[in-house]
């Protein structure tokens, strides 16, 4: 939706110049507001990336990993606050976590 709307942001200017709203400053639109919305694009298209490839039906743990690091990459190489924390919230690195913590006993079948 932000994509869409920094695509069409010219065309919004000029829709608002037309009808006579662009003097209106609870229409208009800083420069500042319009560097924050493609600011978070930024931010969000790697997400975005990341829970498509997510979602396919061929995605594996060994692509979850991959995924999941390219996209923290991403963020990091942001330089923003919001960036930062998201990077911060994303799960643990799979190659440190000992493998027999994540391991459960099956109970036995009672006949």
């Amino acid at each position: 939706m932000v994509e869409k709307f920094n695509k069409l942001k010219l065309c919004i200017a000029k829709t608002l110049i037309d009808l006579g709203l662009s003097a209106n400053i609870e229409y208009r639109f800083s420069q500042h507001e319009f560097d924050a919305l493609v600011n978070l694009e930024n931010i969000l298209k790697p997400v975005k990336l990341a829970v498509e490839v997510l979602c396919r039906q061929d995605a594996t743990l060994i692509t979850a990993e991959a995924t999941l690091k390219f996209m923290i990459k991403k963020l990091e190489d942001n330089n923003s606050a919001l960036a930062s924390e998201l990077a911060l919230f994303a799960p643990p690195d799979f190659t440190t976590t000992n493998k027999f913590e994540c391991t459960f006993d099956v109970p036995s079948k009672s006949v």
